[in-house]
């Protein structure tokens, strides 16, 4: 068929919703990497919220939002925010 590729396209599960407080870390991820064109620490993270958190609290959010498919890591083990 004209206009069709050959292998058929498998449509992606719906991701899991976030957490209020995932939403939070996701959001500031975002926010850092629309600024600046390095992966952020985890300390630097940590010192953007407010109150601030610390680097494990902002660990733990990243690692439930990377098994959602919301963010991976690179190679640097940095968190990267999946478009």
């Amino acid at each position: 068929m004209p206009g069709q590729s050959a292998i058929p396209q498998v449509p992606k599960p719906p991701r899991e919703p976030m957490t209020r407080m995932e939403a939070m870390y996701f959001a500031v991820l975002v926010h850092w990497y629309k600024h600046r064109s390095y992966a952020p620490t985890l300390h630097e993270l940590g010192n953007l919220c407010r109150p601030r958190r610390s680097p494990t609290a902002v660990r733990t959010c990243l690692l439930a939002c990377e098994s959602k498919g919301y963010v991976t890591r690179d190679d640097g083990g940095h968190f990267v925010v999946i478009r």
